[in-house]
């Protein structure tokens, strides 16, 4: 069965408060449920289905997901979706994924960011500039991303819509009785909204054959599969799925604002008129909200679609009723400054869609749309624009100077959602019910009682929820941006530290990141949490280029990200560094030139020959001086300060000596030598050039028994 978006529901939220949460689309709900979870790291099977179910995180494709080279399907990184019984034909499923590591806001940044982009990326007028974007415009998509071009149109921005991830490229299948099918994005079979497993978000399938039972990996039972499959590109980090709900259904802690009319006895609708109807309407209501006109179905220009939610046709003299999910607050009064009040505040989002009925002839009336700005000041005297408080529900119509008047007696009809605001917080695992309201017998017709007796809850808490920010808060944001070099600094005095990357983590991202990169620690800092990338390290220098070591490259600021995979010699892939540079390049100073790189790596292997104190188990002294030198050579968490291996910081043979005589177990150091990339190192330490970091090699070490 299908709930339809608008649909309402009822979430328990405690002490006997229950907060209307409405569907924000339309969603399937089938039987099948998902018993079996298994991941395949490219090597081999893991059963992942108690973790899952039990709320544990999940390695969807392993620690180290990489490739087969040459790429074999059989050998790729995969996460298997087993069902108790065959998903149904051409039916979309859906599928809800949370992962470890996302940031706040992450999916709204990334749309805000392609939204600036295709503004700033609009093809000119000018017929002698024939194309955009330029080459090599490090503001628009390039290779790195293999984003699909988007059609331009001259002199207009293309809509934004979520873009893929900057490197990795998954496919979706469904198990036949003959094998392995991929489904088509282009033929609507599959929508991933989590951008190949990265990002919180809804996987949603629509399967155009049967599928077959069948035994696979390491689970004996057999199961109806679905299989999310790696085919291209890299991770910045392993995806961790944190869980993944059937049937989901994703809402917003809002109610739609419904408005009931009177129509008068002599009208004769036009058009087929019944509860649940989405439509345009043309209508005229005169100056008492009586409707004198209603015809359904008609595309008339502006006119918003409209739910009836009840209807009764005016028969045998006597006036009929219809509820519409747009209310009438007011009429134009011809005089400036009218501010008309909406019913139930706070607005949903600050959002209103309003619309005047114009002209006041009830036998001509047609609609006129404004614009939603957020002050008048700009406004032309024939411009029709309004402004909103949302929190009082108050609307702002213009003067005739700035702004035009809503004409005498002209309706003015509202249609906009009303919420809790931040009352509206739900934490996990609440009750939930349909809720017994006409809207949801219009929506669901005879589906109603089968929904009502379904057992719902959130396995997550709710995100996001604020009341209108006040002078206080706005204030404090506003010192928080303009402060946010400084905090930075004085996170990292002059004198004391040159850069973030030695200091912890967590109180580095604690500090805003400023809009603008004005310092080397301000690259730093920004470069750590850009919107759709996983960065665990990053280090920047002035004057210096990799690509010419020893020279003074005036003006450059050398950005160098060290992500968390591959294991053992993390290295950006082509497309994290494409998208680091994209985001970096938009807020740089004017005229710095910016490269953004990965590190450098030296192997380095320690050659020793150890001596145990008495009784010591020989085999787990050498492999605990194995495992230590690996740790303190690691460039994620090794280094003095187990923050990974500082940037440019030598090998000390003094240090290494250390490492290897506090394993337990180790009396003393008999002899002990470090070689570089396989090359002895004569003065005993070895030197790291400035952007690049050590890894550790196949240690040769002998252990002497007492």
């Amino acid at each position: 069965m299908v709930v339809p978006h608008g649909t309402v529901f009822l979430a328990d939220a405690g002490a006997g408060v229950r907060l209307p949460f409405q569907t924000l689309d339309d969603a399937s709900l089938v039987e099948a449920q998902c018993g079996v979870i298994q991941s395949c790291d490219g090597k081999r099977f893991h059963d992942r289905s108690r973790a899952a179910r039990e709320l544990l995180p999940v390695q969807v494709f392993g620690p180290n997901p990489l490739l087969p080279q040459p790429y074999a399907t059989a050998k790729a990184p995969a996460l298997l979706l087993g069902f108790d019984r065959a998903l149904p034909k051409n039916v979309p499923i859906r599928l809800y994924f949370r992962f470890d590591g996302a940031m706040r806001n992450e999916r709204q940044r990334l749309l805000d960011e392609a939204a600036e982009v295709a503004l700033e990326c609009v093809q000119p007028q000018d017929p002698c500039t024939p194309r955009c974007p330029p080459k090599n415009d490090p503001w628009c998509a390039d290779a790195f991303t293999s984003r699909p071009a988007t059609p331009l149109v001259p002199g207009k921005a293309a809509t934004p819509t979520l873009p893929p991830h900057h490197s990795v490229r998954t496919v979706w299948e469904y198990l036949a009785a003959d094998g392995w099918h991929v489904l088509d994005p282009l033929a609507g079979e599959v929508d991933d909204q989590t951008r190949g497993l990265t990002l919180d978000g809804p996987v949603t399938l629509r399967i155009p054959g049967d599928m077959a039972a069948t035994s696979v990996g390491v689970v004996s039972t057999p199961s109806f599969y679905l299989r999310c499959r790696l085919v291209r590109g890299a991770y910045d980090s392993a995806p961790v799925m944190l869980g993944i709900t059937m049937n989901a259904l994703v809402t917003e802690q809002a109610m739609p604002a419904l408005g009931r009319y009177t129509i008068a006895a002599t009208v004769v609708p036009v058009g087929a008129i019944a509860p649940g109807l989405r439509t345009q309407f043309l209508l005229a209501i005169d100056a008492n909200g009586v409707i004198q006109r209603l015809e359904a179905g008609v595309a008339a220009p502006h006119a918003p679609e409209l739910i009836v939610v009840d209807y009764t046709a005016p028969a045998a003299g006597k006036t009929g009723e219809i509820t519409l999910d747009i209310v009438r607050i007011a009429s134009g009064t011809g005089l400036p400054e009218q501010h008309p009040a909406l019913p139930d505040a706070p607005v949903s989002r600050g959002q209103v869609t309003l619309r005047t009925l114009e002209p006041a002839d009830t036998s001509m009336q047609h609609w006129v749309d404004w614009t939603q700005r957020l002050d008048l000041d700009s406004a032309k005297p024939s411009d029709r624009r309004f402004s909103l408080l949302p929190m009082e529900g108050e609307l702002h119509l213009g003067d005739g100077v700035r702004g035009r008047m809503a004409p005498n007696d002209a309706p003015i009809l509202a249609k906009f959602r009303s919420t809790a605001a931040s009352g509206g917080a739900l934490a996990a695992a609440r009750s939930w019910s349909l809720a017994d309201i006409a809207l949801n017998h219009a929506l669901l017709g005879p589906l109603f009682s089968t929904v009502a007796s379904a057992r719902l809850n959130n396995t997550f808490p709710s995100d996001g929820g604020a009341d209108a920010e006040d002078l206080g808060a706005a204030a404090t944001r506003a010192a928080a941006a303009l402060w946010s070099h400084e905090r930075l600094v004085r996170l990292c005095p002059r004198g004391e530290c040159a850069t973030l990357d030695q200091l912890e983590r967590a109180s580095v991202l604690d500090l805003p990141e400023p809009d603008r990169a004005t310092t080397l620690l301000d690259f730093e800092r920004i470069a750590l949490e850009v919107p759709g990338t996983r960065v665990r390290r990053a280090r920047a220098w002035a004057e210096l280029d990799p690509a010419y070591p020893g020279l003074e490259a005036s003006g450059t600021v050398t950005v160098v990200v060290v992500p968390e995979l591959p294991l053992g010699k993390p290295q950006p892939s082509r497309g994290l560094l494409g998208a680091l540079r994209r985001w970096l390049n938009r807020r740089r100073v004017l005229c710095t030139r910016l490269v953004v790189v990965g590190p450098e790596y030296i192997t380095v292997t320690v050659n020793a020959r150890v001596r145990t104190v008495g009784g010591a188990d020989a085999s787990r002294v050498h492999a605990d001086v194995v495992k230590a030198l690996d740790s303190f050579l690691d460039p994620l968490v090794g280094g003095p300060s187990g923050r990974g291996w500082p940037f440019g910081r030598d090998v000390y043979r003094s240090e290494i000596l250390q490492v290897v005589d506090q394993v337990r177990g180790v009396d003393h150091v008999l002899e002990l030598t470090i070689s570089a990339d396989d090359r002895a190192v004569a003065c005993g330490n070895l030197c790291v050039p400035p952007t690049w970091l050590v890894t550790s090699g196949a240690h040769v070490i002998e252990v002497a028994t007492t």
